[in-house]
């Protein structure tokens, strides 16, 4: 008797119309009763027929056709109109930039914040009258729910969720060269308790029930079919999630870490639901929250980044824009690096 060997290739294009014997269950075993397609043609698994085979002649023929496609312009691979997206923290900073960047080039926006002040001061900067401000605080379901239903009733689905708001954590204390084992336990454990966990509170709880209260809206995106490739959640983290020198601090880093492997086990815990999950690890921009990593000597700062410079908006309205549109819509599972190549110069992980 032959071996029965699992198939490798599925499609997802024909998910959800295939036979229950033309199938192969989800890798994650909570997701109960998602499976994937197989083959569409083939109605059974044939323990003879050899997947890997097909796959690469797939491939083959994918590889010698594709030159022969026409070369999209810029203006069409870019493109975000018509595009709905949610942004939270975007009451300025970063989320604020690519909310405008979004809203710029074609997107209806929302722009979730916890400050209501600041909200209305973002909505201010719209290009096309497309900014649309709900006060949320991603720590309180309550609250997430509330802002989801708004943008139910007014919309009825998001094609884009970036999970942007975060906060800083306690900063490092200043230990001078040649400190004492002791006086670096004096300096760190002065920092609150409740402070190190309240990062943990915001930057990836409250990112983890964002995505959460997210869910149905971005698979009526894909229901929807408005912009032609799937659903997507875009996360901030930070290159700071792989330095090994924690310069801003050890509670920062590691939530920033630990947002980049939420996003990335989603990105596999969601692959049934042709939701996407991706991540932007930014480097230094100077916004508010950046404010203590920038009260340094400047010449010296700068050394450590080979770009020269700190990042502008630029830079991360053309990683979000690349994510957003079709140019991005390849990619699951990535981390997104914006930094000048500062992490290059500094012993890391990524």
């Amino acid at each position: 008797m032959k071996e029965r060997r699992s198939p490798i290739f599925s499609s997802a294009r024909d998910f959800g119309n295939t036979p229950d014997d033309a199938r192969v269950q989800h890798p994650n075993a909570f997701i109960s009763g998602r499976s994937f397609a197989l083959l569409p043609e083939k109605k059974t698994i044939d323990p003879s027929f050899n997947y890997a085979i097909f796959a690469f002649s797939v491939w083959k023929k994918s590889a010698m056709t594709i030159t022969a496609e026409p070369v999209p312009s810029a203006a069409d691979l870019f493109n975000v109109n018509g595009l709905v997206a949610a942004v939270t923290g975007a009451g300025g900073g970063i989320g604020l930039l690519m909310a405008r960047a979004l809203e710029a080039n074609g997107a209806k926006v929302f722009i979730l914040d916890i400050n209501p002040a600041k909200l209305e001061e973002a909505s201010k900067q719209s290009k096309f009258g497309n900014l649309f401000p709900i006060q949320c605080d991603i720590t309180s379901q309550d609250s997430l729910i509330k802002a989801t239903e708004a943008i139910k009733n007014q919309v009825g689905h998001v094609n884009l969720l970036v999970a942007n708001a975060g906060v800083p954590g306690p900063y490092p204390p200043r230990i001078p060269a040649g400190a004492s084992i002791s006086d670096v336990f004096d300096a760190w454990w002065s920092t609150p308790f409740e402070s190190f966990l309240s990062t943990y509170r915001v930057n990836d709880a409250g990112t983890f029930y964002t995505v959460l209260a997210f869910l149905k809206l971005l698979d009526a995106g894909n229901r929807q079919k408005n912009v032609g490739f799937s659903s997507q959640i875009v996360t901030t983290a930070s290159i700071t999630a792989f330095n090994r020198t924690a310069p801003s601090g050890f509670a920062y880093a590691t939530s920033k870490a630990a947002v980049i492997h939420l996003m990335k086990q989603l990105s596999t815990y969601l692959v049934p639901f042709q939701i996407r999950c991706n991540a932007i690890a930014p480097g230094l921009y100077p916004t508010e929250m950046s404010s203590p990593a920038l009260d340094v000597d400047q010449d010296a700062l700068l050394a450590t980044i080979p770009a020269g410079r700190t990042g502008d908006a630029n830079d991360i309205a053309g990683t979000i824009l690349y994510l957003a549109s079709r140019g991005g819509a390849y990619c699951n599972g990535m981390v997104v690096l914006t930094d000048g190549g500062r992490l290059s110069t500094m012993p890391a992980t990524y």
